[in-house]
Formats: C-alpha cells, sequence, structure tokens
C-alpha cells in the first residue's frame, strides 16, 4: 500500500505464464534424461569394446598353447576412443594358491608380468573399452 492510500496494482499472472514455466521445467528434465539415455547407450558400447578386448586376449592365448605364436601381456591402446586396452598377468603360486604354473610349464610372460594378486589358475585377463569418453573395464581369471 503506497503512503497517499492508493494501492499498488499487482499484476495477475495470467494462465499463458503459467503454461510457460511447466513446459521450460518439463524441457529441462527432457532434456536431461535424453543426455542420460545417450551416456547408457555410449557406456553398452563402451562394455562392447571391452568385451572385445577380452575375445582377443583369449584367442592370443589359445594361439599361445597350441605354438602358433608367443604370448603378448598387452594388446591395444589405453588413449584410443574408441578403443579397447587388455593386459594379462599371470598368477604367482602362493601359500594355498590355485596357481598351477610349475616348473617345466612356467609363465609364457616376463616376471614383471607375475602379479601375486591373480588368484586365477593360470591367468588374470583385464580390458578397459572406451566409447566417447566413457570406460568400462572387465576382469576375467582363467
Amino acid at each position: 500500500q503506497a503512503e497517499d492510500g492508493i494501492r499498488d496494482v499487482e499484476r495477475s499472472r495470467g494462465l499463458g505464464d503459467v503454461y510457460k514455466r511447466q513446459v521450460l521445467g518439463l524441457a529441462t528434465i527432457l532434456v536431461g534424461q535424453i543426455k542420460m539415455i545417450r551416456g547408457i547407450g555410449d557406456s553398452v558400447i563402451a562394455f562392447y569394446y571391452a568385451d572385445t578386448g577380452i575375445e582377443m586376449a583369449l584367442k592370443e592365448i589359445q594361439r599361445w598353447e597350441n605354438g602358433e605364436s608367443s604370448l603378448n601381456p598387452e594388446y591395444g591402446d589405453a588413449n584410443k576412443d574408441p578403443g579397447y586396452f587388455v593386459n594379462i598377468k599371470c598368477c604367482q603360486q602362493v601359500d594355498g594358491g590355485r596357481c598351477t604354473w610349475t616348473p617345466g610349464n612356467e609363465c609364457p610372460l616376463s616376471q614383471e608380468d607375475v602379479d601375486p594378486s591373480c588368484h586365477a589358475p593360470r591367468f588374470c585377463i583385464k580390458s578397459s573399452g572406451t566409447y566417447n569418453g566413457i570406460k568400462r573395464a572387465i576382469e576375467v581369471k582363467l
């Protein structure tokens, strides 16, 4: 109320203003949901790249077992997007461990590729896949 006794006129908001706010709020929610859905799709593709790395490592291990090639501890490129990077480690026999490497049947990789934390019969394979900056990883014990 003004000092001279005349009331200030408060402008009423019409239904148009209300609807505009609801539409803008809904649009904001939808854009966020679309970004999240796109991120989920990119995450699945990154997982497929990691899976491809595991498949390549298993193929290389099979070729090594058949005497067709030597075994490399790393495959792929860790900085490539999209792409995959695989690291293969041998288990190390510790008390009560499951490692099956024995004298005469040693790990085909160098000593630096032997991992005491690998609790597998022979190999621990770690693969990471990248797609649009999203990384996903898989670890397999063989």
